[in-house]
């Protein structure tokens, strides 16, 4: 989390809230990247290989200084149409 901005703001319920708002955040990426992963190695058992987009895909490129401050509720990626069938598969299947 930025501290610098944090600084600047003389509440202390006030922090203590945001303080939790980026745990809950920085745990679900955790879980988003984890699970981001998965996909990629349960789909490669296909060669398939998916495209990460978003915040999906700036959590994997590391774009953020911090993973809890970019807030995500989904993974967001594309393959190739003929792979989709497969894809689909695999991934009910895990």
């Amino acid at each position: 989390m930025d501290k610098d901005l944090l600084k600047l703001i003389d509440d202390e319920e006030l922090l203590t809230y945001l303080e939790q708002i980026y745990v809950i955040n920085l745990q679900r990426n955790q879980k988003i990247l984890n699970q981001s992963c998965e996909i990629a190695q349960i789909l490669s058992e296909k060669n398939i290989k998916p495209v990460f987009l978003k915040g999906a895909a700036s959590l994997l490129e590391i774009d953020y200084k911090d993973v809890g401050m970019h807030f995500l509720s989904d993974i967001d990626f594309c393959i190739f149409k003929d792979a989709l069938q497969d894809a689909e598969k695999l991934l009910i299947s895990a």
